[in-house]
Parts: C-alpha cells; structure tokens; sequence
C-alpha cells in the first residue's frame, strides 16, 4: 500500500454515500454538534455533517440490497474494497480509530472553478490527543514517512500522493484535521480561521441548524441560494438561463436522513426569507392542497408535479415580482399582454377564473425522441360546466378577433361508439411558462378537453387521445398498486407534491444531463432505476417549508406484458370473464364480476361501458336473450336470492330483479325449446324444487316437479329426442 492513504479515498467517497443514500436505520448516538462547521469556508454550497464514520462503514460492510447494487458502479465497487480494507486496518491504528469514531466528521463541498466541484473534509481532534500523534498515524497508515510539507499563512501543509497518482493536502489547526484533494480548498480554510466571519454567522443557517435532528447519523445542509453551483456541473448548458430558480431558489435547508427496509427519506425544513425575491416564496401564501389529478393521470405517468393555487391574486403578484427580478422590469406583464393581443381575450384572467386550487404539469410514456410528446398540463375547476361555457366564450372572441368560424377550435373526439369527447383547440401555447414557471418550459398547450372537474391541456391530439383513452380503460395511476403503497409513505396534503417513476422517466432525467456526465448515467441505468419511485413534498409551517423526500429501492422490476389491450377494475376479478355481443356493431364485448360483486360491460377496445354493483355473487352463466323479440339483446342471470334481466345501457329491465322463493343453489338454465324466442328460465333451489319462469319473470304454470331428494348442485340440461324435449339434472345420488 505505498504511499497509498486509502482513508482519504474512503471518506471522500462517503460525500457521494451521504448525498443520495441509506444511512439511518443504524442506532442513533446521542452527540454534541461539532464545532468544526465554523471553520468550513462561507462560500460552501453543501454541508454534510457525520456523527459516527465507522459505525457507517460497519454498517455498509452488512450489505444491504441497496449497497450491493451500487457495488456494481465501479467507483462504488472500488470504495467498498477500501473500506473492507481499512475496516481490517483500524484494529492497528487506534488513534484513528479513535479520531473517526469520537468526533463528527464535516464535509463540505464547494466550487473549485468553474462547473467544478472540491470536497473539503474536517474532523475534530479530541484534547488528549496531540496533533503529532495523528500526523505520525496517518503517515503509517499512508506507508509513507516522509510527506512533503509546506507552509501557507504560518501553518504546516501536508501533500502526498497515492499509488493510483492522486494528490491529497492535509492540515491541522485550531483542534482540527482538514483534507480534500485539492490544496485551495485546505488554503481557505487557512483563511477562514483568521476571520471573525464564519458560517455559523449566517442567520438563516443558523434558524436551519437549530432544527437538526440532534440524534441523527447525518444532517445535510444544502445552500439553495447556490443551488446552481451545486447541479450546473451535471446539466447541460443553458438550464441556468432558462431556469433562474436554481440561482434564486431559496436561501437554506436542513435535512435528516433515515433508512427502513426499502425506503430512504431526507425531511427537514428550508426558509426562504421575505427579504428576498426566493422562487419557493411563490408557494407560501397557498393553502395546503390533496392530490386531485390522480384519476385521470394514466398509469404509465412517469412525473408529474403538483401545486397549491387556491390564492391565485398574491401567487401572480409574487409572480411578477420575481420575474421582473430575474428576468427584465415588466417581463411579466409584457408577456401576458402578448398573449392578450394574439387572443383577443386576457389569457391570466382567463386561466385564474377556471382554476380552484391546484394546477399539474405531467409527462406519460416518455419518446427519448420526443421527450415532450405525452406531456399535459391539468387544471382542477372550480365548475366544469361553467370552465367550458369560458372556454367557449373566449373561443368565440378569438374567432370574431381573427374573423373566423369558432367551429374551427371546437370539435368531437370519438373514443368508439359510446364515448366521445368535446376538445378545443387553443389559439396561444406558451402561457404554461409565463404563469406559473420555467419548470413548465417547451410546453404547447395546443388541445384541451374536460374530463371529470379537470381541464387537460395537451400538445397534440394525439397525446390527449393516449389520456382520454387510459381514462376509460380504468388505467389511471390512482388505481396501480405500486404506487398506492409507496404512497402511504408520504403526507395527505401539502402545497407542492412532485413524483417521479425512474423506470418510466430514464429518457428524461438522461435528457437534462450533460455529454460528460450522460454515458455515466446510461451506464448504471438498471440501477438508477431499481429506486423507482421517488417523491418531494413541500409543507408550509409556521414561516419555514417542511420537505419530505422519499427514495423507494427495489430489486425487482416487473415487466409489463405485451397485451392488445388492458382493463382495470376497481378489484379483483373473481370468475371468469363472459363474451357477449353488441346488437349494434356484432362486436363482442366482456361481461366480468369483480369480488365486491359490481359487474362491468367492457368493449372490444376495453373501455369500461358501464358498472352496475350488485349484492351477491352470479351463479352459473350470463346469457343473452332478446326479451322484446326486436333483434335487441339484454343479459340473463342469477344470483343466489335472484333473477336479474339487465338491458345494454346497464339498467333493470321491468319488474326484475325477480326475487326468489327459495336460495338458489346453481346457476339458471334457459331453454328455447323451438327457437322462437319463447324463453323457460329453470332454477333448482335449497328447498329440493325446481322453478320454471318464462322472461317476463312470472312462474309457467302447468310445470311439476315433485321436488329432488338433496338439493341439485349443476344447472339443468335439455335434450331432444324424436320430438320429446327432455330436461336433466342430478341431486346427490339420483
């Protein structure tokens, strides 16, 4: 291990570790709050404060499912060999042993040129052990004896470089060890110790630490008002021109970290001051709100984001303010004033009427191609009659503004033969942006249609068909069981919820990244997404925002089966499917019975027709039957206590449901003896008869049966034989 110093390559990997992953399900120690963030230079972009480092490794050692995947991307594969190394090692070395299990250790991350990040690293040195010692220590554990040194503002400087030719500074001064790879970073840290000014100085860091959960294993402390330093050395270039949130996001937040079986959450709070111009601001004059989009978002929604607009006066006020602030004096304005001049109608007014709480920007079925192709944005109303006769009025304007036929924008979207839609086209696209953030941007909200209380917009109609039609499928995300479990994890209400499916959002999350950092990220696709469902909620309290973010991990990642066409039910089907016909079209259809026994027509594309509850399971077979001898079919069947006749639209045909006088104990049997349409329904019951009914529901008068000996447990069977018709059926033993 010649001048290798493997602790230095151990704990520069754990910024890595602590930033995106599982720490906590480990015993919380109980310490005091480590002094050494004072020294951490003020310009630093995050913060990571680590109670316990060898409890840590241990931990990771146990390998968990999480660790194991990530032991496939090479940089973690090779961390984990380290630290399986320096575990061994630390029997040996009890002062460092000693050093990393006592004291917090501090990591800080900063800029070290431009879209560069540096890691600084600093732990405290207990008052009983000397400085020397350490030095003497890490020089064994480095088997190097000679490290250079230099001197920088009167204290020693340490260099040394590792076998794989990596260079690494150390200092210790004012009670500390300080490390990072890159000699600046140590230098101001030099400086910084010779200043009165230090980060502990910041008032809103201070309001932020003060809410640190005192017993976790790590706190994370992210500067969002540099948040731009932070990701911009991953996206590709322009992201901070076309977003200006992530320079002015807010100022800073404070999060926990915690570990159960499959699930990683950071919670904690931000403050985004009011002297200030913060984006998150926009949100805290809004109430918090319940999801209300979930049954209509398609299943295969892979993000979407949802935001509290009940107080849309102060959100577009706060609105102006911030983009005159960040963009040019009157941007705002000057935008919705285009808008209005291209309409003839004032778009802002417009959209705020309709709104009543929330509004949604979401992606389904991401095309890598076109990775906007399947987005939409969705608006809850106040009153859908009332959002469309606006949509309507102001269609009209724009066609007298334009001097054309407003029939132009209206028109009908036929699902099939019962189901169409009325849609509208919009004569402006990019308001989405202006109104409400760039987090909207490449948005085209060409079609709109009204679907429950929900206004959806889309880019083309093709995109809203994709919607409309999962719609009627019953595909919707509120009914995936996936997503309804890792949701129990998360709050009721909160004024901002976004969701992401990594499975489903690959293409997009590829998409925003840089060529240096794409191929990397292509790389380990499979593990990126085995955490698959990811969610942020941000909860006004008191004047802070509370976020709640959770990482589900998983191992197993179900394939999706290459079906013609699905169907979901409200539950479990619980016999098998029936086919049946339509009159109107001779397509066949599906009859099913769920296990909370409502029953469903489904068609030949598998939209759900209509469902009908009903309060006992069906016996036996649905028939079909044309009761009115008019080429009409309605559908034949029983229950245990009933007879049911139900017409196509799902209704009760007259007098039925026809109560019966005795339990049911199989299904009905139909006979049409002559093919005339003369229908005879036979049900043997509990009480060992047998009852005939012809298909108005009224018992045939004539029939006698003197009753079976047991009752009978398969429905009747009829027979012809030289003229005779004969019906058959068995008890017990007869």
């Amino acid at each position: 291990m010649k001048r290798k110093n493997i602790i230095w390559i151990v704990l520069s990997g754990l910024v890595i570790l602590l930033v995106g992953i599982y720490l906590s399900g480990l015993e919380n120690k109980n310490k005091d709050i480590s002094k050494s963030i004072s020294l951490v230079p003020v310009d630093v972009n995050m913060l990571i404060e680590i109670s316990d480092p060898i409890e840590l490794i241990n931990f990771l050692q146990t390998q968990p499912a999480f660790w194991q995947d990530l032991t496939n991307v090479p940089a973690f594969g090779k961390l984990n060999r380290d630290m399986i190394w320096l575990d061994s090692m630390l029997t040996d070395f009890e002062i460092i042993k000693e050093l990393l299990s006592k004291n917090n250790l501090v990591v800080s991350i900063h800029d070290i040129g431009k879209h560069k990040l540096g890691s600084l690293f600093v732990i405290g040195i207990p008052d009983h052990i000397k400085a020397k010692t350490v030095l003497r220590e890490i020089d064994n554990l480095a088997k190097k004896t000679d490290p250079q040194e230099r001197m920088y503002e009167n204290i020693k400087v340490y260099e040394l470089e590792t076998a794989f030719e990596k260079h690494y500074s150390y200092s210790i001064f004012k009670g500390n060890l300080f490390w990072s790879d890159n000699p600046l970073l140590i230098e101001d840290a030099i400086r910084q110790s010779s200043l009165k000014t230090s980060i502990l100085k910041d008032k809103d860091f201070k309001t932020v630490y003060a809410t640190a959960g005192k017993k976790e294993l790590a706190n994370v402390y992210i500067n969002l008002s540099r948040l731009n330093h932070l990701v911009s050395p991953f996206l590709k270039s322009g992201m901070e021109e076309h977003h200006p949130a992530l320079k002015n996001y807010a100022s800073w937040i404070e999060l926990d970290m915690s570990l159960s079986e499959s699930l990683i959450s950071f919670n904690g709070f931000a403050i985004a001051p009011n002297t200030t111009l913060n984006y998150l601001r926009h949100i805290k004059d809004q109430s918090a709100i319940s999801n209300e989009f979930e049954s209509v978002l398609p299943e295969n929604t892979a993000l979407f984001y949802v935001t509290a607009l009940d107080n849309n006066k102060k959100f577009s006020s706060f609105r102006r303010s911030y983009l005159d602030e960040y963009k040019y004096t009157k941007y705002y304005d000057e935008q919705i004033a285009r808008l209005t001049e291209t309409c003839g109608f004032d778009v802002e007014d417009v959209i705020y009427s309709i709104v009543d709480d929330q509004i949604c920007y979401a992606f389904s079925n991401i095309n890598q191609l076109d990775i906007y192709q399947n987005s939409y944005v969705l608006i809850k109303t106040k009153s859908r009659s009332k959002a469309e006769q606006r949509i309507r009025n102001c269609l009209q304007d724009y066609a007298n503004h334009t001097q054309q036929e407003v029939s132009e924008y209206i028109s009908k979207m036929e699902m099939d033969a019962a189901n169409d839609f009325t849609v509208y086209r919009m004569p402006v696209g990019d308001w989405p942006e202006v109104m409400f953030g760039s987090f909207f941007r490449n948005f085209q909200p060409t079609y709109c249609s009204v679907l429950e209380n929900i206004v959806v917009f889309a880019p083309t109609k093709s995109a809203l068909r994709k919607l409309l039609n999962n719609y009627l499928l019953n595909r919707t995300i509120n009914k995936n069981k996936n997503y309804l479990d890792f949701k129990k994890n998360l709050s009721r209400v909160c004024q901002v919820f976004f969701y992401l499916n990594s499975n489903l959002a690959f293409s997009w999350m590829h998409n925003l990244l840089n060529e240096n950092y794409q191929d990397k990220f292509k790389a380990n696709e499979s593990i990126i997404k085995k955490h698959q469902h990811i969610a942020l909620q941000q909860i006004i309290s008191d004047n802070m925002i509370y976020h709640n973010l959770v990482i589900e991990h998983s191992n197993y990642q179900d394939d999706k089966p290459h079906t013609i066409w699905e169907s979901r039910l409200d539950t479990c089907i619980r016999s098998k499917p029936t086919l049946v016909e339509n009159h109107y079209t001779d397509l066949k259809e599906i009859i099913v019975q769920d296990i909370g026994n409502t029953i469903y027509l489904i068609n030949h594309k598998g939209h759900v027709l209509w469902k009908l509850p009903l309060d006992e399971q069906i016996l036996g077979k649905i028939h079909q039957v044309d009761a009115y001898e008019n080429g009409k079919l309605q559908y034949l069947f029983n229950t245990k206590n009933k007879i049911f006749l139900i017409d196509r639209q799902g209704n009760h045909v007259e007098r039925f449901p026809v109560n019966l006088r005795s339990s049911a104990t199989c299904g009905l049997a139909l006979f049409d003896y002559d093919n005339t349409l003369d229908y005879r329904i036979l049900i043997p019951c509990a009480n060992k008869e047998g009852y005939l009914y012809n298909i108005e529901g009224n018992l045939v008068s004539g029939w006698e049966f003197e009753g079976s000996e047991y009752p009978v447990r398969q429905t009747p069977k009829h027979f012809r034989h030289e003229n005779k018709d004969y019906i058959v059926f068995s008890d017990k033993y007869r």
